[in-house]
């Protein structure tokens, strides 16, 4: 069902190609933070991949529990938003 889902053929692993390093600023209620990757990481077309992704200093400017975040795309002028996700620390 899993693979189903995410449009794999067959249940696999899917490995890691790279990662990034982001460090984040204090966050302000309901201010926007936008972090721009600094080196893009080429993924090949029609293939599954994972990219690690760590949110340097993300508890020390957290106030609070939870915070919200979407990823952007930008690609040949054509941006593509995330849904929500819900980032918390308990």
């Amino acid at each position: 069902m899993w693979s189903e889902l995410k449009g794999l053929s067959h249940t696999q692993k899917i490995g890691v190609i790279d990662g990034y390093v982001l460090r984040v600023e204090p966050i302000a209620i309901g201010i926007p933070q936008m972090i721009q990757l600094p080196d893009p990481i080429a993924v090949p077309a029609s293939h599954p991949v994972r990219i690690r992704l760590t949110l340097a200093g993300f508890r020390r400017n957290l106030r609070g529990n939870e915070s919200l975040a979407r990823f952007l795309v930008a690609a040949d002028g054509v941006v593509q938003r995330s849904r929500l996700i819900n980032l918390g620390v308990y």
